[in-house]
């Protein structure tokens, strides 16, 4: 399981399991690599003071050219962070500029890792994500686009965060999420999602509900049964227990236990299995009886 430091969110958590893996990654990638974490140094006051009547700029705008905003990118993570926290809003921007922001985030190679992890945390938290409105389908051909040249930094800085704030998060936003996981993604891609995604749960239990379900739904549905990795299945059976807990009439949640079982449960030993079988023993839903079987079921497969 992923631990966690001191004052270290979940989400933290999981982006610093990441660049720790993609650091190891990028010695052996040469310079083609993703550029290394910005170093923390203080930048000037006058810098500060431009890039942040800039932000302010650009967030008022309808459609503003993030691209002339590069240079703010490429400042240390720590100010670049106050800055966008103070000052940065993408609520107010059109679809286009939203994927235009989305692409500067991660085309431009002067911006670290660390930077576009950040950048992506601020596109999620438009919003775009949470209102009733469709998401633009410039959005989602952008992030598309970007996948398989970015994955993982897509994973853990664009769909991590917006699973951060599943029980606000629009359908429309919902659907977005399992179309990207659907759309053939990198293994490793798809192993931070599982994993981060569990961990989140488990750290906070009030992002576990429907939304989180469907994408969950979804990763079982694309996860090759050979690439299922003992860490993240284990707490996945923890966030089902969270989850039959406190979401005990969810459909989806019925839908998700039962194609995890089909697909993986010959996989967990019978402890694992009389778990599931205990949480999906709680539900007040039709499928109950049949999550039930289909754990017993599985369970007679284990060998002891």
């Amino acid at each position: 399981m992923l631990s966690f430091g001191v004052g270290e969110t979940a989400l933290s958590a999981i982006r610093r399991k990441i660049w720790q893996e993609q650091s190891t990654v990028s010695v052996a990638a040469g310079p083609l690599s993703d550029p290394a974490p910005t170093p923390s140094t203080d930048a000037k006051a006058s810098d500060l003071e431009w890039a942040a009547k800039q932000l302010r700029t650009l967030s008022d705008l309808d459609s503003p050219d993030f691209a002339s905003a590069s240079r703010i990118w490429q400042l240390p993570n720590a100010e670049l962070s106050r800055l966008c926290q103070a000052h940065l809003s993408l609520n107010n921007c059109n679809g286009a500029a939203l994927a235009g922001f989305i692409s500067a985030a991660v085309s431009n190679p002067e911006v670290s890792l660390e930077n576009q992890h950040l950048l992506l945390h601020c596109a999620a938290s438009s919003t775009w994500f949470t209102n009733e409105d469709a998401i633009p389908a410039i959005v989602q051909s952008q992030v598309l686009a970007i996948l398989q040249t970015h994955s993982q930094t897509i994973a853990s800085g664009l769909l991590l965060s917006l699973l951060e704030r599943s029980q606000h998060l629009s359908p429309s936003a919902v659907a977005m999420v399992v179309k990207v996981v659907k759309a053939d993604m990198p293994s490793m891609a798809l192993e931070a999602v599982c994993s981060g995604l569990a961990s989140l749960a488990i750290k906070t239990p009030t992002v576990v509900c429907d939304s989180m379900f469907q994408v969950m739904e979804a990763l079982v549905g694309v996860v090759p049964a050979d690439r299922m990795i003992l860490e993240w299945i284990m707490a996945w059976v923890e966030v089902l227990e969270i989850a039959a807990r406190t979401n005990s009439d969810s459909k989806k949640l019925g839908a998700l236990m039962l194609h995890l079982l089909n697909k993986f449960g010959s996989r967990l030993d019978s402890t694992e299995l009389d778990r599931v079988a205990a949480a999906a023993s709680i539900l007040n839903i039709p499928l109950k009886k049949a999550i039930v079987a289909a754990a017993l079921r599985k369970k007679g497969k284990v060998v002891s």
